[in-house]
């Protein structure tokens, strides 16, 4: 178990060097945000690969998780597969969005994977599915990932208050990505 976290949070590493080193490759000699093979933005997360590695270990099949702007982690330790994720970030058309996400719009329904940019978006959709898995009795667990940036956001509140109330079957992850 403890080779397995450790694999799992290097090929986490390596993947999110290796996507660096990508975006930054054609944006020389001065940084334009809107040039080379990935345009616009790139959330990394780099540093937080052990709560992804510990958190998706303890996961089974059909479980799902909602991540942050800095999906990467989650989304590689759940499971996403690795070239479709990489060929959504570089736009391209055989990705999880056909191109059209993104690296902050990740969607994969095989492995009940989403991300999104917006701060906080992924607990009460979280939530939805806990419900989900609730109603149906599936014994699954619903996974919320987001940054401590997101706590003051009403979502936030409405959605531990739901699940609390409901005893839904979700786990709320907070990272601390300063």
């Amino acid at each position: 178990m403890q080779r397995d976290l450790y694999q799992q949070m290097v090929l986490i590493r390596a993947y999110e060097e290796a996507i660096l080193r990508e975006y930054h490759a054609d944006k020389k000699p001065v940084f334009d945000i809107g040039a080379g093979l990935i345009p616009g933005e790139m959330h990394l997360s780099a540093g937080q690969e052990p709560v992804a590695a510990g958190v998706c270990a303890h996961s089974i099949p059909g479980d799902s998780v909602t991540a942050t702007h800095r999906p990467h982690h989650f989304a590689l330790a759940h499971g996403v597969d690795m070239k479709a994720m990489t060929a959504e970030i570089f736009g391209r058309v055989d990705g999880l969005g056909r191109g059209r996400g993104g690296h902050m719009h990740l969607f994969d329904p095989m492995t009940k994977f989403s991300c999104s940019g917006i701060v906080g978006e992924g607990l009460p959709v979280a939530v939805g599915q806990a419900l989900a898995f609730s109603r149906r009795g599936t014994g699954n667990v619903a996974i919320a990932v987001a940054g401590e940036g997101a706590a003051n956001q009403g979502a936030f509140h409405e959605a531990l208050n739901l699940a609390a109330v409901w005893k839904l079957p979700v786990l709320f992850v907070i990272e601390d990505n300063d």
